[in-house]
């Protein structure tokens, strides 16, 4: 199996069966009542770009270390994206029982989530949803900078928001990683197109078993990653005046899914 290593003779074997246990136990707990200074992986319909460049194939192989929940409420703000402006009021937190306006939001509607209007269903402008957006943060490391211990320790940490529209299919992913803590697998993620919008798709690639990698994976998660995810909104901005938008496409290769090889394991 990929990312498989012998044991080392002399080398304590960590029992990586009971902390993926209690790991995965955790990850599931957060999501039983589910039915954005940093670099981050854009998505749009069958194309995910990052640093402003087109990742091959639309589809992206990552390693997520970490996830926390995020609610937006933007008021009568209209989407503009040469003027892209922070919600009104929004709460960020690892648990959803804990979420609660964030100290620096502009304006809190409530003094929870659970007791706010605008997070029922049937409160948005149109149609039966909520006012407020449900959305997941997730921060990830590229797969292919997990090659050992020592490219896990410093690869670049990248964020990337998941719509309300697939939050679902994140937490029935996770749900279903038979016993495994995100962070301990490869993903692959891709951007479908959805009637008028786009909806993502995670599909396990591998396992990871390597000792040195779990090691190293296992470091970069928890409280760190935590205050990563959980970085308040820049305060709002006056409206820039409009330049000329560049022609040229890019192509950003970083998180580019490599050939499978085998049972859905990805080729090293």
């Amino acid at each position: 199996m990929a990312y498989q290593k012998k044991a080392t003779k002399g080398v304590a074997i960590v029992r990586w069966d009971e902390k993926f246990a209690a790991a995965a136990k955790a990850a599931k707990e957060k999501y039983k009542n589910v039915g954005g200074g940093v670099q981050t992986v854009k998505f749009a319909a069958n194309r995910i770009t990052y640093q402003g460049a087109d990742v091959p194939d639309g589809r992206m192989n990552v390693i997520v270390l970490g996830d926390c929940f995020l609610h937006a409420y933007y008021a009568g703000n209209t989407y503009d994206p040469e003027d892209i402006q922070p919600p009104v009021c929004y709460a960020l937190s690892e648990f959803l029982e804990d979420m609660a306006p964030h100290a620096e939001c502009q304006e809190a509607q409530s003094s929870t989530c659970a007791e706010c209007g605008h997070n029922q269903f049937g409160s948005a402008a149109t149609g039966r949803g909520k006012a407020c957006q449900n959305v997941v943060r997730i921060a990830v490391i590229a797969a292919s900078d997990a090659e050992d211990g020592d490219t896990v320790r410093t690869a670049e940490i990248v964020q990337a928001k998941i719509p309300v529209t697939s939050v679902k299919n994140w937490a029935a992913y996770v749900k279903g990683l038979d016993g495994r803590p995100p962070w301990s697998v490869v993903t692959a993620i891709a951007a479908l197109p959805e009637k008028n919008y786009y909806r993502l798709e995670f599909k396990l690639v591998e396992t990871i078993d390597d000792n040195d990698l779990l090691t190293a994976l296992e470091a970069r998660t928890g409280e760190k990653v935590q205050e990563y995810l959980q970085q308040p909104y820049a305060p709002p901005t006056e409206k820039p005046a409009k330049v000329a938008k560049p022609v040229a496409v890019r192509s950003n290769a970083k998180f580019a899914a490599k050939p499978a090889a085998g049972r859905g394991a990805v080729k090293r």
